[in-house]
């Protein structure tokens, strides 16, 4: 093991040198100048000496040149390493004494132990130690470097000569400031004494530079403490300006002012007085502060706000939302969570009338219950629709009493649950267990059918082995058998959707399997639709049947080619990626967790939100008959849940289609790759501008970016973005623009963002993959593209990408 003996008098320069090279497996020595370093190696030669210049007792230069006029220790290597000779000059110097490598500090570990590796790879190569010097040659290179060290102290001399006169100059301003403040305090002394109310005398920095013995009295703190400190540090407990500061006022205006204030640091209220002490040019110079006690005035008066101010706290910061309605149903108060969750301001509710943000079914609910409303005095989970700011709609549940207003004598106080996701979710589990019921009763009927069409089939592949049987039979014959058979597909296909098949998975390599399907895809297809494939590296294994998974990507294939009749792209990616528990929380049949993404994205027709909710259900088709039997989806359904993974559908009519699948990645046994680290990229403080009509997707990015360190804006359309970003352009950083949208979609809004600043930073974040019609936007001037759902890892990186760039 190499040995390394290192110099230096500065006990972090060693520390770090000793990190470096015992973490590249070297044994270190250190010593903290020349003369020890000699002692040492004379004890015990290392195999290389690293040593600074500027050192006490020996310096570096002396060190060097004592080491190779030592016969043990002239052959061992000598480097420099040194942050105080920076000239070239210095630099060779030493290599004339017979340094063999000179470093400056700071440098890169990975260049210095490079440099290392070269000295020691040149002692390996010549075991010989080096020539003598020329006679006279070594009294000349001393005289040198001791001209050198002379030079290099004189000029540490004169910064220190320097820095001790600029001290004392900053000395004597102190002194004269003390000077000024003891000459203040002297010709207000006896004001101050004569008040019996605690004064002070402060500077424009509200800095006090005087106080009398009853300001001393009622904070009990000494005249040093009160020194110098700031007002509010010593009238306020909690040191904060108090709201509505008199000296403010005064300084504004010039004239005396006052202001009522608690002051818990002397015990109770006080008006405070604020008066200016002018100089001889008429400029306000000091502030004289005076404080009066009128605490036992304002008991009273609080001890009347209390309940009120409880009640209100309670009502305007609690976490659900809050509304009071009169008798005449209009609006009287709401809380903080019922305009942030429904996007008002107080001043646009205030005053209008509680239908106005309900939809016209609600209406009419409401209109029956509210007639024995005031008879009862109290109503529970009462289901209501309410229709957000920005168009949206929300699902709620009322909880309402009568309540005694002292100022609206009798209103409706109501607690109002947002149940928007419950029924989402509850949508969720009523369409999985029809899609279960479904499937049972599909798997029960075909395989009894397939028990009928196996006795047609076999009995039918007996007759036609007759050969005595005449031709016109055998044809008529063959149609039944041939129909049997499709017949028994049909079969197969519905006990794949229903589970009821047997699958063999193994763990599968989805890129090798994807890339083994393209030929036959190529064969499959029309030439008119070009074939992508995007396969992420580095991509986990899965455990799944490869047959069917051949069969997922030839039926997503066929109905990708039926939706381009005219020609388009095909675009199959896949990826590591990780679900997380907020999008779990919001999809029944996703687990979180490490998958494998399988995406395959056509530029097709598209489809209509209603024909989503129905594309995996068996024989639901939107071909004409005798064009497709509608089990192909349903088939794929029906796989991915067999292989416990999750599937999901994004289209826009005339946008095309992309279908997600996750695939739960096998545990790897050897260590994680670096793609599924846990660690976070890193976060700012920047604005951004996300733009989404779907609240949970806004909801869901808002909570990313904002736990990152951003400050996030909101808008659900491109309308309302471009008339946040006209007036906030200042502040917004990035802007997070979803394609497909209400009023204004994404493109648009894109154009419309890049004339009023071509510089704008966008990014597209769509359920399209960046080869579909999302493509057509980065080519008008998006910075980059997101997938939703949102990856927190993903947003995060392309986030931080698009800002860091120039």
């Amino acid at each position: 093991m190499i040995r390394v003996l290192i110099v230096d008098d500065k006990e972090e320069n060693l520390y770090l040198l000793r990190a470096l090279l015992q973490g590249h497996g070297f044994t270190v020595d250190e010593v903290r100048n020349g003369a020890e370093a000699l002692d040492k190696a004379r004890r015990t030669p290392p195999d290389l000496i690293i040593s600074d210049l500027l050192m006490p007792e020996m310096d570096g230069y002396t060190l060097l040149r004592n080491w190779k006029a030592d016969e043990r220790l002239r052959t061992i290597p000598f480097v420099v390493y040194t942050a105080t000779y920076t000239e070239p000059k210095d630099e060779r110097l030493a290599l004339d004494i017979g340094a063999d490598a000179f470093i400056v500090k700071p440098v890169e570990p990975e260049p210095f132990m490079v440099r290392i590796e070269e000295v020691l790879a040149r002692k390996a190569q010549n075991q010989l130690p080096p020539a003598p010097a020329p006679e006279g040659y070594e009294t000349g290179l001393f005289k040198q470097y001791s001209e050198v060290l002379i030079h290099k102290l004189e000029k540490k001399v004169f910064q220190s000569e320097q820095a001790n006169h600029e001290l004392q100059e900053e000395i004597a301003r102190r002194r004269q400031a003390e000077a000024e403040l003891l000459e203040a305090r002297r010709n207000w002394e006896n004001i101050f004494q004569a008040t019996g109310h605690p004064t002070i005398i402060m500077d424009l920095e509200q800095r006090i530079i005087a106080a009398n013995k009853k300001c001393i009295e009622v904070t009990g703190k000494p005249l040093e403490q009160l020194l110098n400190a700031k007002c509010r540090e010593v009238f306020q407990a909690n040191g904060d300006c108090i709201q509505g500061c008199p000296m403010k006022a005064l300084l504004e205006s010039g004239s005396t002012d006052r202001v009522e204030v608690e002051m818990e640091a002397l015990g109770g209220y006080y008006l405070v007085t604020c008066t200016p002490v002018l100089d001889q040019e008429g400029r306000i110079g000091k502030i004289i502060h005076v404080a009066t006690d009128i605490t036992k005035r304002r008991e009273i008066e609080k001890e009347l706000r209390k309940s009120e101010d409880r009640f209100r706290r309670i009502y305007d910061d609690a976490p659900v939302m809050m509304h009071s309605i009169d008798k005449n149903l209009i609006v009287r108060n709401v809380n903080k969570k019922w305009l942030e969750t429904l996007g008002y301001e107080r001043d646009e509710i205030l005053g209008a009338g509680i239908e106005s943000v309900m939809t016209p079914e609600s209406r009419a609910v409401f209109h029956d219950v509210i007639k024995d409303f005031w008879n009862v005095g109290e109503v529970h989970d009462i289901p209501y629709e309410y229709v957000k700011k920005d168009g949206t709609s929300l699902n709620v549940l009322l909880d309402s009493i009568a309540w005694d207003d002292p100022t609206w004598e009798k209103v409706s106080l109501s607690v109002v649950r947002d149940v928007t996701q419950q029924r989402l979710l509850q949508k969720q589990l009523l369409q999985a267990q029809k899609m279960e019921a479904v499937g049972t009763l599909a798997g029960g009927m075909a395989h009894d059918f397939n028990n009928v069409l196996h006795v047609v089939l076999g009995y039918s592949d007996l007759v036609l082995r007759d050969e005595a049987l005449p031709e016109h039979c055998r044809s008529e014959l063959r149609k039944v058998y041939d129909s049997a058979r499709r017949g028994a597909d049909l079969v197969q296909r519905l006990l794949t959707f229903s589970r009821k098949t047997e699958i063999k998975p193994q763990p599968l390599n989805l890129n090798r399997r994807i890339e083994d399907l393209r030929r036959i895809l190529d064969r499959t297809l029309p030439k008119m639709i070009d074939i992508h494939l995007l396969l992420g590296e580095g991509l986990a294994a899965i455990n799944a049947d490869p047959t069917q998974i051949d069969q997922i990507l030839m039926n997503l294939a066929v109905n990708a080619r039926d939706a381009m009749p005219d020609g388009g792209r095909l675009t199959i990616e896949t990826a590591n990626f990780f679900l997380s528990e907020d999008y779990v929380r919001t999809h029944l049949e996703a687990h979180s967790g490490v998958h494998v993404l399988l995406t395959v994205t056509d530029t097709g027709m598209g489809m209509d939100k209603e024909t989503l909710e129905h594309i995996f259900e068996p024989f639901y088709t939107t071909k004409g008959v005798g064009e497709g039997t509608g089990l192909g989806l349903a088939m794929v359904h029906g796989i991915v849940k067999h292989h416990e993974g999750h599937i999901s559908c994004y289209s826009e009519p005339g946008h095309g289609t992309t279908f997600k699948i996750f695939f739960p990645a096998l545990a790897a046994d050897e260590k994680p790759e670096e793609s599924v680290v846990t660690e976070m990229p890193r976060g700012g403080s920047e604005t951004i501008l996300l733009v989404d009509d779907e609240k949970l997707i806004r909801d869901l990015g808002s909570t990313i970016l904002r736990d990152a360190g951003y400050k996030v804006i909101t808008a659900p359309d491109g309308e309302e973005a471009l008339d946040i970003y006209k007036r906030r352009a200042n502040e917004i950083s990035l802007v997070i623009l979803d394609l497909i949208m209400p009023k204004m979609g994404g493109e648009k809004a894109l154009e419309a963002l890049l004339n009023l600043n071509s510089a704008v930073k966008v990014v597209i974040a769509s359920g399209f993959t960046a080869f579909g019609p999302t493509k057509d936007a980065l080519s008008a001037g998006a910075k980059a593209f997101v997938n939703k759902p949102y990856g927190i890892r993903r947003l995060l990186e392309v986030v931080r990408e698009v800002l860091d760039a120039d």
